[in-house]
């Protein structure tokens, strides 16, 4: 989809929102069209047929009438603009990211024009709005298409990091690309491998517990490993001593 896919007719309204991790919100149907941009934290959005991660200053697309859900990953910030578009079809999709300073640049200006119920103010509003839908829907380079889809990957991880059956093959079919080609594009932009970042993103969350004196055995079921000893292995892997031993490192 690309921004010749819609049309804007009317903005509606803006608004920032700031929300805790776990927030989960259920939209029966949408009231209008809208960019919702992450600015912080980590945004889940649940629709019928997929699943899309914002982070790292990411939109994402939702059009009048959508049903979805959006879950807080992590401690959130984003901004929302509604709008209306004409009858032309459409569908949820991820946007480009946008330089946070840059949003919120959008937002104090659209917002101050917001409440101006005049004929110059609404053509301000959507020129503002299309300035915006550009920068949103804009082709990326080549270099710019494979950040996104290691970004992309990471926050897939970031969010299923405690299942023990998670694969490569997984994370590969939810970015819509071969596991090899996952391997070879978040190697070169994150200079690591996907299995690496998997097991980065387990141990700080079991270091995290380790200082909160929690159970090895709940600490191992909830980073991923299916027992103990699995866990431990891991873990001195990793570290190069184990989760048991006395004088570990930070904890």
């Amino acid at each position: 989809m690309n921004s010749k896919s819609i049309r804007i007719e009317k903005f509606k309204s803006i608004a920032y929102a700031k929300d805790k991790k776990g927030r989960i919100l259920s939209i029966n149907s949408r009231y209008a069209s809208c960019f919702i941009i992450t600015l912080k934290g980590q945004i889940k959005f649940t629709f019928n047929d997929k699943t899309i991660i914002t982070n790292c200053n990411q939109g994402v697309f939702i059009p009048e009438g959508t049903a979805y859900t959006n879950e807080c990953l992590e401690s959130a910030e984003s901004i929302t603009v509604n709008f209306y578009i004409s009858d032309s079809p459409a569908s949820p999709c991820i946007l480009n990211s946008i330089n946070e300073k840059l949003a919120m640049s959008f937002y104090r200006e659209i917002s101050q024009k917001a409440y101006e119920n005049t004929e110059s103010a609404q053509y301000y509003l959507l020129s503002k709005l299309y300035h915006l839908a550009f920068l949103l829907f804009k082709t990326e380079s080549f270099k710019n298409a494979k950040q996104t889809l290691a970004e992309k990957a990471l926050a897939y991880m970031q969010s299923e990091f405690a299942r023990a059956d998670l694969q490569i093959d997984e994370v590969a079919a939810f970015c819509n690309v071969s596991a090899v080609y996952l391997r070879k594009v978040v190697k070169e932009v994150y200079q690591k491998t996907p299995f690496l970042l998997l097991t980065e993103l387990r141990m700080k969350k079991a270091c995290e517990m380790l200082l909160e004196k929690r159970p090895i055995k709940e600490i191992a079921s909830s980073v991923g490993y299916s027992d103990i000893y699995q866990f431990s292995r891991a873990y001195k892997r990793y570290f190069g001593y184990s989760p048991t031993t006395e004088d570990r490192k930070g904890a």
